[in-house]
């Protein structure tokens, strides 16, 4: 249908504005404008694509009533992602991504949790009449769930694989994929260090809302965008404190939304939501403790390792041992509380947890029943022993000497959590340590062909690590056991089914192998 001069203009929220113009009557007749019509059927309100794919819209665009008009196009991308529409106050944002009817361009912007706008413009250029459509774009990144591998070619620096499959990935259905070099080709720069921690981190501020890793060696420590890894800052660009020595045996993510790091004997924490993810640097590592009739205030210190709790604490969320003191430590609920001494049962303890000198921490971790588990040298009798404490209450529960000297040799562990087990490799061999009533039963389970094991951890979903209740996992989740293997400076990983979690039988014959990396040195989910 015509009208008289009609003008007709999407505004910035959204809403459409119609005005009038009327010729002078008594000067000319009547002049009649064709409306611009921009049929959009089938075209939903939001893209979804991967980072740098192709994203294609073909709306149909025509005059009202089939008129021959000069139309000229435009696509506008807003090049900051936000939640509000703002194409008029944000105009500067926008940049041009294409000039015909339809687009069919590559998205190279930044992967994003947060929408970017797409700002069509149809301009008839006889009238100078132009109108608008608004189309939300999420960028993905090109990566899904999977493993991420940090390994190194030349000894002193590391670079980043993520391996997506059916093991790893949920809801994959293709073939196994190995993408190599991720660090490199988003930084033009290998990371400057050997990785020996990736942690994965879901940052909920609104100003960040991003996924992020910590990516930490002994002596190196670097924060990425979980998207596509860029780097986001290195050492103490993100630490903010230049007294510290870099000096990490641990970093993990724990109940309560707490990226906690032990560092040089100190325990630094801070929550996932913070718009500057970077550790509280005022820790005293203090705690009081009863010395016959007296309180007497201690400095302590983390033996390498803290065996923390996934789930939301009660009790305690995390014991150490504090090897200056010969004490375990543990805090209530979540890292912010007072440090304190656990305390033993007197009549029925396993052990005195105040009067345990002369260990060297190995490993500790979560196990079955959330008990805290720790794998120690006992320095005084040159033997290897497992102390564990019960969650709730945090109490002694067990101890046990480990038979044999094959642990003497041992390169990397792994408690498991859905059975009284832990498993050690040497360089050449992966053992299981199976723990109940009776003496410890120490047994080889695999050893490689060739090569030497760099390392060792557990399938497990990082939600599951962040304690993300309601997913459901995959079979693989806690049942299978990933080594990395090297010959030189080229390394595989090993992904070994778990048969029976209780007695620790694995299936050798499905043992699957995934090839193309350097020495490996650290292995994490990403999510």
């Amino acid at each position: 249908m015509k009208k008289r001069l009609l003008y007709f203009a999407l505004l910035l929220g959204g809403a459409c504005g119609l005005s009038s113009c009327f010729d002078d009557k008594s000067v000319e007749p009547f002049r009649f404008v064709p409306d611009i019509l921009i049929d959009t059927t089938g075209i939903p309100g939001q893209h979804d694509v991967f980072q740098y794919d192709r994203l294609q819209i073909n709306p149909a665009v025509s005059l009202e009533g089939g008129a021959p008009g000069d139309l000229s196009y435009k696509w506008m991308l807003n090049a900051i992602p936000t939640v509000a529409i703002g194409t008029g106050v944000n105009q500067a944002n926008y940049f041009c991504i294409g000039e015909k009817m339809a687009l069919d361009t590559v998205i190279a912007l930044h992967a994003n949790q947060t929408t970017y706008y797409l700002w069509y413009q149809v301009t008839d250029n006889s009238t100078g009449m132009r109108k608008d459509v608004l189309w939300k774009v999420l960028v993905r990144p090109a990566y899904n769930e999977g493993l991420l591998i940090g390994s190194t070619r030349d000894g002193s620096t590391t670079d980043l694989s993520l391996v997506e499959g059916s093991l790893f990935t949920v809801g994959w259905n293709k073939e196994d994929k190995i993408s190599h070099e991720l660090y490199s080709a988003s930084n033009g720069t290998t990371y400057d260090g050997i990785a020996k921690h990736i942690v994965f981190s879901q940052n909920t501020d609104v100003n960040v809302n991003s996924k992020q890793f910590y990516v930490v060696g002994d002596d190196c420590y670097e924060l990425l965008d979980g998207l596509d890894y860029t780097r986001l800052g290195r050492n103490f660009e993100v630490i903010h404190d230049h007294r510290l020595t870099l000096n990490t045996t641990q970093m993990f993510v724990t109940c309560w939304n707490f990226v906690c790091w032990v560092n040089d004997g100190k325990l630094y924490y801070w929550q996932m939501n913070m718009q500057r993810p970077y550790p509280n640097i005022n820790i005293t590592n203090q705690y009081s403790l009863q010395v016959g009739e007296s309180m007497v205030t201690k400095i302590g210190r983390v033996d390498k390792h803290v065996a923390y709790t996934h789930n939301y604490a009660m009790d305690a969320w995390g014991v150490w041992y504090d090897d200056l003191n010969g004490v375990f430590l543990y805090q209530q609920y979540n890292p912010t509380t007072e440090w304190s001494p656990v305390l033993p049962v007197p009549a029925a303890s396993a052990f005195d947890s105040r009067n345990a000198t002369g260990l060297k921490t190995l490993f500790a971790a979560t196990g079955m029943n959330k008990d805290f588990y720790f794998i120690m040298r006992n320095l005084n009798t040159s033997s290897n022993e497992v102390y564990i404490f019960g969650e709730n209450p945090t109490r002694p529960k067990a101890l046990h000497a480990i038979p044999g000297n094959e642990m003497d040799d041992a390169i990397a562990y792994i408690v498991a959590e859905n059975a009284n087990t832990f498993y050690f490799a040497t360089r050449t061999r992966v053992y299981s340590v199976t723990l109940g009533s009776g003496s410890p039963i120490v047994t080889a389970r695999y050893t490689v062909p060739e090569g030497e094991i760099t390392c060792m951890t557990m399938f497990r979903h990082s939600w599951f690590l962040r304690s993300q209740p309601g997913r459901v996992p995959l079979d693989t989740h806690e049942n299978t056991l990933l080594v990395g293997v090297a010959g030189g400076n080229t390394g595989k990983l090993l992904a070994i089914p778990i048969l029976n979690p209780a007695s620790a039988d694995i299936d050798v014959a499905n043992i699957k192998t995934y090839t193309g990396f350097g020495r490996i040195t650290a292995i994490a989910p990403q999510e």
